[in-house]
């Protein structure tokens, strides 16, 4: 297989993946009456055993190297909670209140609300630069 077919192979498993989260979710969430902080902690727990697994598998068992480094706990306990955390429970959270595929297309927009607020954000600021300067300009001819 080459890597280009390995590729896809990830992809198209991810997506599979993805979407039978979302569903699977979804009738937990709302059929089995399942508590959405018990699902995030499940599912998170269990998937960061399965990548530790799948590590020490390639690197022969050496996997506590990256808690060595202060910056690397740092970076990896803010990522985890703020990151993973947040979005995960954020995402089963729009599930238990609306379905699976309005979830998803809100997770999948977000970086485009996100580029937008930040645009808007830097447009006001150099609107008001302008209008600083501006004024600036206009007082400093009239006292002259």
């Amino acid at each position: 297989m080459t890597n280009r077919q390995k590729g896809i192979a990830c992809a198209v498993t991810g997506g599979v993946f993805w979407g039978g989260s979302g569903v699977a979710g979804q009738y937990l969430l709302q059929d089995a009456s399942f508590a959405t902080e018990w699902i995030v902690t499940v599912r998170l727990v269990f998937g960061g055993l399965i990548l530790l697994a799948m590590d020490a598998m390639s690197h022969h068992g050496d996997i506590f190297r990256v808690w060595k480094l202060r910056q690397n706990v740092v970076e990896l306990l803010f990522f985890g909670v703020f990151g993973l955390m947040a979005v995960s429970y954020t995402y089963f959270a729009s599930i238990r209140y609306g379905n699976a595929a309005a979830a998803t297309v809100l997770q999948y927009l977000m970086p485009a609300f996100m580029a937008s607020t930040r645009s808007c954000a830097i447009a006001r600021r150099r609107a008001a630069c302008r209008l600083a300067v501006s004024s600036s300009r206009c007082s400093a001819r009239s006292s002259s």
